[in-house]
């Protein structure tokens, strides 16, 4: 046997790690042709019509990186495609290719088409991980009018020496690249304290377009840019910095409430203005307001002595400080229960935009007694459509103590407005009561080819339980609806578990 001598074992030995070498070297050869291939698609797919192919295919090349640098021409040219999610995932994919495709992202940078040098700038931000030639040449595009924004932005997201470039630049003569700094900034890397500083130093700038950049980019830094509310205080006398005071302020969380309560007393009536559109921000039902990070800290704000202040304000001349103010209480939400007669009285407004926002503030405070029962159902009349959606969406947040809404809120099922009925057919889900006429009020609105108004009413039914029965009947021909399926079967579980079962769908379908 070959193994019975150590000579023996070692010619064994040898031939093991030939064998083993030799299948290595194969399997490298087979996995290098398999991205070859797999490049040479990728490639031939970055010129399908359909972006969507074009994007994927950017992406996989990214993944494959360095081992797919021979698609870096076809990369670049893509960077002449008119849809711009392409270009980005080519920037993405050239990236990830790093020092290989300087040269082309380097020529890319002098192109006379400023859309493929933004392009190319973003390409160097995505370097992972990036040479050392990076900074220098997304700096050099700093003092490009066309591109200087792009170039900042993607300084401040390589780190830190891109930020300490940018730092540098912060007290530039010229305003408009002190601007760029600012812009740029909002993507520091880490948010480091330097770059709080700096914003906040750039708050103070002559040039109104620099500080407006400054405020925009705190948004992004919440709680720690504590140290700039005065100044963004200050900032609310500005009408050009109303947008974005707010929301920095807003961001910023409980060392800005007690400043932004006391402007509610400013004698600027502008003042005034920008603390209610701040506290539209803060409040727990607040409205939309400029995209930043989900991920900021967050912590319980103390917002009911806000409450009498907007409640004065609700009484002013001025058209749009009423309305601010509304939308203020409406996003206080529960804190703003001390609201509800004010904005009850608030409902006979002679103006129906007024009347309009009061509706939807009531919805989000809950109205909890009995007195706003009466003005809400006289609401639902009103010729102004959208506070008849807003009385009904308020009542239906009262549940069973708004009964006395059913018999009126049924007509609205039928109402020429399209939102109108959804809302209605909600309320009446909510308030769960008077099944005799909600239930077959309900049953005749499916009919309507209204998708919106369907839904509502199925889950309406739903909510009613056993006795909404009788709906049985016209629910089960939705099961083979696609857009109504589901719904449906969660309806009828809820109605007749023993009919959804001889339907087979006793579990809600997917």
């Amino acid at each position: 046997m070959p193994f019975s001598t150590p000579a023996g074992l070692l010619r064994t030995s040898a031939i093991v790690v030939l064998t083993l070498a030799i299948a290595g070297e194969q399997g490298a050869a087979a996995d290098d042709q398999k991205i070859s291939d797999s490049v040479a698609r990728y490639c031939k797919e970055l010129k399908d019509k359909d972006s969507k192919v074009r994007i994927h295919a950017a992406v996989e090349l990214g993944k494959l990186g360095v081992k797919a640098k021979s698609a870096i021409p076809e990369l670049m040219a893509v960077y002449r495609d008119q849809d711009h999610h392409v270009k980005g995932a080519a920037a993405y994919a050239l990236g990830q290719m790093g020092s290989e495709a300087l040269p082309a992202i380097r020529q890319a940078l002098t192109d006379k088409d400023y859309q493929l040098r933004i392009h190319a700038i973003w390409a160097l931000a995505n370097f992972n991980p990036a040479p050392k030639e990076v900074d220098p040449l997304l700096a050099a595009q700093l003092n490009d009018p066309e591109v200087g924004h792009s170039a900042a932005r993607a300084l401040a997201t390589v780190g830190e020496p891109g930020i300490r470039l940018l730092l540098e630049a912060a007290t530039h003569k010229n305003p408009e690249m002190r601007d760029r700094v600012a812009y740029g900034l909002s993507r520091a890397k880490g948010k480091p304290k330097e770059a709080t500083a700096a914003l906040i130093e750039l708050l103070k700038d002559k040039e109104p377009a620099v500080r407006n950049s400054a405020a925009g980019s705190l948004i992004w830094y919440g709680p720690r840019a504590e140290a700039a509310v005065p100044l963004l205080v200050q900032a609310l006398r500005e009408k050009d910095m109303h947008d974005v005071a707010p929301d920095a302020l807003a961001r910023i969380g409980p060392a800005a409430v007690p400043p932004v309560i006391e402007a509610l007393g400013d004698k600027d009536i502008v003042v005034q203005v920008g603390a209610c559109r701040t506290l539209a921000l803060m409040g727990p039902k607040r409205s939309s307001s400029y995209s930043s990070p989900d991920d900021l800290p967050t912590a319980p704000l103390k917002l009911r002595p806000a409450v009498a202040p907007l409640v004065e304000h609700l009484k002013a001349k001025d058209q749009l400080l009423r309305y601010v103010a509304v939308a203020a209480l409406g996003a206080l939400g529960n804190e703003a229960g001390a609201a509800e007669g004010a904005l009850i009285a608030a409902l006979g407004d002679m103006d129906r935009g007024m009347r309009n926002r009061v509706a939807f503030a009531l919805r989000n405070i809950e109205p909890k007694t009995e007195a706003a029962i009466a003005p809400l159902i006289a609401a639902l009349k009103d010729d102004f459509d959208p506070v008849r959606n807003g009385a009904a969406q308020a009542l239906g947040s009262m549940g069973p103590m708004a009964k006395a809404a059913v018999e009126p809120l049924i007509p609205l099922l039928q109402d020429k407005a399209g939102f109108v009925p959804s809302a209605a057919a909600t309320a009446l889900g909510n308030i769960r009561a008077e099944p005799r006429k909600a239930v077959p009020a309900l049953i005749l609105a499916l009919k309507r080819d209204d998708t919106s108004l369907r839904w509502a009413c199925l889950d309406a039914l739903g909510k009613f339980g056993p006795d909404a029965k009788e709906a049985v009947p016209a629910i089960l021909p939705l099961l083979k609806e696609r857009d109504f399926r589901g719904f449906a079967a969660d309806a009828l579980n809820k109605i007749d578990p023993e009919a959804a079962k001889k339907a087979g769908v006793l579990e809600p379908l997917k």
